[in-house]
């Protein structure tokens, strides 16, 4: 979100949103180019802004033509990168650290491949899932995407952040599981896992 911050500094405004149709063509044109970047979530958030300016303007029908593409591109990146293993660091929630490996003494880790998720303790699979992601249904064009396992009766929230996370990790993946049916608010359960890179 911080280059629409900066873009409404620049125009002197306190929203995000373009304000005339003159700063709705320049968001237009910066979304072209963070899209020339590949810097796809700003581009879409740029496309989108413009589009709710006035969607009956010629380039709110073009980003709205926009939109769908680079959502698809975007679901395919989040789904390659999840691909791989991931090694468990820890378990808690913004109330403290519920479990780590130094505390349960053991090695835990997930694996992802293009259809199922394999869960380890040390070299050994304990179990396997069929997983899909599926993008969260809020709002006309979703950003969020969420790891639905049917075999778990679980979806799972998840980001790849490096900063902000309970502790300091190079790779990391950030889940909550939540069951069917229950959505945590508060002192939700997370757990942090590494990319494990093999040489």
């Amino acid at each position: 979100m911080l280059p629409f911050f900066c873009f409404a500094q620049k125009k002197g405004g306190d929203k995000l949103e373009p304000a005339n149709r003159e700063e709705a063509a320049d968001l237009y044109q910066y979304a072209i180019n963070l899209e020339q970047q590949g810097s796809l979530v700003h581009a879409i958030y740029a496309f989108i802004r413009v589009f709710y300016f006035d969607s009956t303007s010629d380039i709110a029908i073009y980003s709205a033509a926009k939109l769908p593409i680079l959502l698809k591109k975007y679901e395919e990146q989040v789904s390659e990168k999840l691909k791989g293993s991931w090694q468990w660091k820890w378990s808690g929630s913004n109330w403290g650290t519920g479990n780590e490996p130094e505390m349960c003494k053991c090695e835990r880790s997930i694996v992802f491949d293009s259809a199922k998720i394999y869960f380890l303790t040390g070299n050994t699979v304990d179990s396997s899932f069929e997983y899909s992601i599926r993008a969260d249904n809020y709002g006309r064009w979703p950003l969020l995407y969420y790891i639905d396992i049917p075999g778990l009766k679980e979806k799972w929230n998840f980001n790849f952040r490096d900063r902000l996370s309970a502790i300091p990790l190079k790779d990391s993946l950030s889940i909550r599981r939540d069951r069917y049916g229950f959505r945590c608010i508060c002192g939700c359960p997370e757990d942090m896992y590494e990319r494990v890179f093999f040489k």
